[in-house]
């Protein structure tokens, strides 16, 4: 599960969740740190389902905040609404839980609608924007650009069978004494999205793409990301390189970054290398086979030298959401973790590695992305949840390599899963800044983003920051940004991050609450994930989260902050902790609210 960018390495796994517009986290509450959240939404638009109360009718409104008020609905005179019915309506100015019906909307489409309204995010492009996209062309191979012709290298994309938009390719080569060279091409989006036109106003108002069960809402339009910036194979496609050199030990000892072109070999998909990986048929073709073998040599190199530093890896499971053809979720279960994923990882680490070196040697002006140590207040709620089950929390100072001793050790627990989440919530978000303070949970003292431009703004700044410093001016002829107005762009896409990872969850636990319709009444094995002296969360099926409510519990228990449980005073023992587990009832699955709300079923806890 990531909470957010999630496992720590999300700063470049994301890249292998992103495809199916799915994040693996769970219901409920969600980590802390990092960028401050953005303010409680005023949205001016909602979504609500239609109720009759009496002989009227009124809207409940799909927002956590407001779903238990009635809203007065104005509805046009040749709109028909019936009970159940959902529709998008304007806020009306000034009038207290009053809306101005626009339309009906879809059941299928009102849980991700619902989301992109609460939190003010964009459906659709400004026209300028859009026409600016619709110009561009297509690009072709031309000697007196001056890029460095990688045609003839056996380039391959690697990512999920149902990806539309391939921006990174790979090409390894192994040498005899253990060392091994990469090259990671990255899709050239400063060629197309010129600094300050429309398209690049649009893209930096969005921040960064966001990515729903059933839709994504791109940063850049459609022509771009699936089209221009996909690096199809068998078409030369212009990209942002970087050739890194690695010794023996799988430490980078020299890189290099060009502008070049590429004419990937192979659209490859995490299941068929895997699959080459562990010599299953079908194999790839003689040539695709053999660029896939080096790339896992090389990542082999990559993989000890995480391990020596130490970085921390807290490998949870993501949640995939199955859906029917109406968009309604018919199955929810857990995406395999395969290594290809690992590897595609490794080698986009490396290059984001390679740029925030090389803007910190050369005072590019770019973003770093980075990862605070955890704070105390965070380590001291995290003792309190692994301290009684006899595992000791590294200090302050004891570095990532004691955090990774710690997860090993909390990897043999039965309730690994749930303590894993518990050390993932003590630490940091990562962020975007102009100064450098390293990336504590990659144990990396230099880290950026620069191999998703066509999905994070903070991606394209690196990207034009590393041309300047190959000698390509911006528009504005400067060689390095002011550090003011990189600060102001951090600010922004920060707040847009948080604000489209907020969305994402709503919209994925309105989905799930609705599918968990249907299953009220059934008892389910559960974990509690967390204690307040409310009630317990607990998770089902490794998957879905809900409130175990104090009152449910009843008067035998009792809340003990010392401890941060529950503990049962009468009809016998009894302990509820992170890690216990315990048979439910689901008792209510509210899909308008997006919450699960369970039930003891009996017996003691563990």
């Amino acid at each position: 599960m990531v909470a957010g960018e999630s496992r720590l390495c999300e700063d470049a796994c994301v890249k292998t969740r992103r495809r199916s517009f799915k994040k693996q986290q769970f219901q409920g509450r969600r980590p802390e740190g990092g960028p401050p959240r953005p303010p409680a939404p005023k949205p001016t638009r909602l979504v609500a389902q239609v109720q009759e109360v009496g002989a009227h009718m009124v809207g409940k409104v799909l927002h956590k905040e407001l779903v238990s008020l009635d809203f007065a609905l104005d509805v046009p005179q040749n709109l028909e609404l019936r009970h159940g019915d959902f529709v998008e309506g304007r806020v009306v100015e000034g009038a207290r839980q009053r809306l101005n019906v626009l339309r009906k909307v879809e059941e299928s489409e009102a849980a991700t609608l619902a989301a992109i309204c609460n939190h003010g995010l964009q459906i659709e492009y400004p026209k300028e924007a859009v026409t600016e996209a619709e110009k561009l062309p297509a690009y072709s191979w031309d000697k007196a650009e001056k890029r460095v012709d990688w045609r003839k290298l056996p380039f391959v994309t690697i990512d999920g069978e149902d990806a539309r938009d391939f921006d990174d390719a790979v090409w390894a080569e192994a040498k005899k004494n253990g060392a091994f060279t990469v090259k990671v091409a990255i899709a050239d989006v400063a060629h197309y999205v010129a600094e300050g036109g429309d398209l690049d106003r649009a893209a930096l108002e969005r921040g960064n793409s966001t990515y729903f069960p059933d839709r994504v809402l791109p940063m850049l339009p459609e022509r771009l990301s699936n089209d221009l910036c996909s690096l199809r194979p068998d078409v030369d496609r212009p990209v942002l390189g970087v050739t890194m050199e690695f010794d023996a030990h799988g430490r980078m000892v020299g890189y290099e970054f060009v502008r070049a072109c590429i004419h990937s070999a192979a659209r490859l998909t995490y299941t068929q290398v895997e699959a080459e990986i562990e010599g299953k048929a079908p194999a790839l073709p003689a040539g695709v086979a053999a660029a896939a073998a080096q790339l896992k040599l090389a990542y082999d190199g990559l993989a000890k030298a995480r391990v020596a530093r130490g970085a921390l890896d807290l490998d949870l499971p993501e949640v995939k959401l199955e859906l029917d053809e109406k968009n309604r979720v018919k199955k929810v279960g857990v995406r395999p973790r395969l290594t290809s994923h690992r590897l595609i990882e490794e080698m986009m680490i490396a290059a984001n590695v390679a740029a925030a070196d090389m803007l910190s040697k050369q005072g590019g002006g770019g973003l770093y992305r980075i990862h605070p140590e955890p704070s105390k207040e965070k380590l001291l709620t995290l003792k309190g949840v692994l301290g009684p089950l006899g595992f000791t929390v590294p200090a302050p100072n004891a570095g990532p390599k004691g955090w990774a001793k710690l997860v090993g050790q909390v990897a043999a627990h039965p309730a690994a899963l749930t303590l894993m989440r518990a050390i993932l919530q003590s630490q940091q978000q990562a962020k975007y800044d102009p100064e450098n303070i390293g990336h504590y949970g990659l144990a990396l003292p230099l880290y950026s983003h620069f191999t998703s431009p066509i999905r994070r703004y903070a991606d394209l700044v690196v990207h034009r920051a590393l041309l300047r410093m190959l000698g390509v001016k911006g528009e504005d002829g400067a060689e390095v940004w002011p550090v003011q107005k990189l600060a102001r762009i951090a600010e922004g896409i920060n707040m847009s991050e948080r604000k489209s990872q907020m969305a994402e969850w709503e919209a994925r636990d309105r989905m799930v609450a609705q599918h968990f319709v249907g299953l009220v009444g059934k008892v389910f094995p559960a974990v509690v994930v967390g204690v307040q002296p409310f009630g317990c969360f607990v998770a089902v099926e490794a998957m879905a989260e809900g409130l175990l409510p104090k009152w449910l519990l009843g008067f035998d228990w009792v809340y003990v902050g010392g401890m941060n449980a529950f503990r049962k005073i009468r009809g016998g023992k009894g302990l509820l902790r992170v890690g216990s587990r315990l048979e439910v009832v689901l008792r209510e699955a509210d899909p308008l609210g997006g919450r699960l709300t369970f039930g003891p079923v009996g017996g003691d806890a563990d």
